[in-house]
């Protein structure tokens, strides 16, 4: 009975081993097969974080020359305010020049014209003394006579 025991117990180690020889086969299969599959997954997460990376990198060009676009403009916008604000001031100051020389022209025009109606009414006024003379050196016994009223002053 030892031998049959004997030879059970080996039967039984071989099955045992066979068993597990079967078991570290299909854990090893598994082994690679989830190495395989780690090795994909990480490949999809490379590929992910690349491709994330490359369209952040684009925006952030796209977004760089948007502003260096908007900077340009900025620029030239503030060219063409100061050369507006320029032109404004240079209307200003030719405006006031014109408006000044004109205010002077007119007042000339108006010194002339009042030396003129002066000139005029010193004449009338001389004509009116003149004719005043002659007939009162003509009627000394006569009372005065005031001069008509002028219907050119009314």
């Amino acid at each position: 009975m030892k031998k049959a025991s004997v030879i059970t117990a080996v039967g039984l180690a071989l099955v045992a081993a066979f068993c597990l020889n079967c078991q570290a086969e299909n854990v090893a299969g598994k082994i690679t097969a989830l190495e395989k599959q780690s090795v994909r997954v990480k490949a999809q997460i490379d590929q992910a974080k690349k491709g994330t990376q490359d369209r952040m990198t684009q925006q952030i060009r796209s977004i760089n020359q948007s502003v260096q676009n908007l900077v340009k403009q900025r620029t030239q916008l503030d060219s063409q305010i100061a050369r507006m604000e320029g032109q404004v001031a240079s209307f200003k100051t030719s405006s006031q020049a014109k408006l000044d020389a004109q205010v002077k022209s007119y007042q000339q025009q108006m010194s002339q014209i009042k030396s003129h109606i002066g000139k005029l009414a010193a004449q009338k006024a001389a004509k009116a003394q003149k004719s005043v003379a002659p007939q009162a050196a003509k009627a000394p016994t006569a009372a005065p006579v005031a001069p008509a009223p002028d219907p050119a002053k009314k």
